[in-house]
């Protein structure tokens, strides 16, 4: 609701932007009929276009100054050797023009000069709103992103809540003198498949990976999505022999559905590890112990 009418203000505040383009583009096309309307109309538009683009800090206030100071320049040029001015045809009030035909070139660079002034004010009022507004609604997504216990890829829980999930199951597991054990899944080449299948095709393939996982393991086992194609499944009230069963399975699955290999690393608490960065180390271990063997599963007692 916040973000909506932050938005909404936003698109509020163009609206006086625009209708000031209109009436400066009609002041200048009704007071000077020659080729520095176009320029004129240039130099608006320039300003509120460095404000919102901002190819660098006070690049709005730049343009603006730029273009105040040339067209008073251009004015001035024009009222001198274009007019031909001179100082015995100067009658207050801002009448300067040479003859009937010349446009009132003093009046034009002062009426310029204010439009200018005030586009500026008016992009840089809208340029200061929509970066509030971007910045609001950054923050807001990224609290719904924080509050999100879900990746919103693969489905999967979190790796930040798995990890405190991993400490509870542990600090339960040693209460109560149960075993807990936990699963690293990747699949082999990842970077590689990403190459030759595509970004979004990759995207596709970890969806797949997530629901695949989801549906083959416990409502009491949980399955984090950590980076790349690595998965972390933890696996309460588990032995390291039914560890095992379950990652060959899973990996078996994985593959019928992806057409990859997959290898897993197991470990086991407490034999294994006994605290969660000791277990994620040595399911890593392990993984890699995997694929230079070339086995699908492999865990701590085929390291010693």
């Amino acid at each position: 609701m916040i973000g909506e009418k932050h938005t909404a203000l936003t698109y509020l505040m163009i609206i006086p932007l625009v209708l000031w383009g209109c009436v400066t583009g009609a002041l200048f096309a009704r007071m000077d009929t020659n080729e520095t309307v176009l320029l004129a109309w240039a130099l608006n538009v320039m300003i509120p276009l460095a404000f919102f683009a901002r190819p660098f800090r006070g690049a709005g206030a730049v343009a603006t100054a730029v273009a105040v100071v040339y067209f008073l320049g251009l004015q001035g040029y024009r009222m001198i050797v274009v007019a031909g001015l001179d100082p015995r045809t100067i009658h207050f009030p801002l009448s300067l023009a040479s003859s009937p035909e010349e446009p009132n070139y003093l009046l034009l660079g002062i009426l310029g000069l204010l439009c200018l002034i005030i586009t500026g004010l008016l992009s840089d009022a809208l340029a200061r709103r929509l970066w509030r507004t971007t910045a609001q609604l950054e923050r807001h997504a990224k609290l719904v992103e924080e509050l999100t216990l879900l990746d919103g890829l693969t489905g999967t829980l979190k790796s930040v809540y798995a990890d405190r999930l991993l400490t509870g199951e542990l600090e339960r597991s040693r209460r109560y003198n149960r075993s807990l054990s936990l699963l690293l899944i990747d699949m082999d080449n990842w970077p590689d498949k990403v190459r030759e299948r595509g970004q979004e095709q990759a995207k596709e393939t970890l969806k797949t990976i997530g629901q695949e996982l989801m549906s083959r393991v416990r409502s009491v086992d949980t399955v984090s999505y950590q980076n790349e194609s690595r998965f972390v499944i933890i696996l309460p009230e588990t032995q390291l022999e039914g560890a095992r069963a379950v990652a060959e399975r899973l990996c078996r699955s994985l593959s019928d559905k992806t057409s990859c290999r997959f290898r897993a690393g197991a470990v086991e608490f407490p034999s294994d590890a006994v605290s969660r960065r000791e277990l994620l180390d040595e399911a890593e271990a392990a993984l890699a112990f995997a694929r230079t063997v070339g086995s699908t599963v492999a865990s701590r007692s085929m390291l010693v």
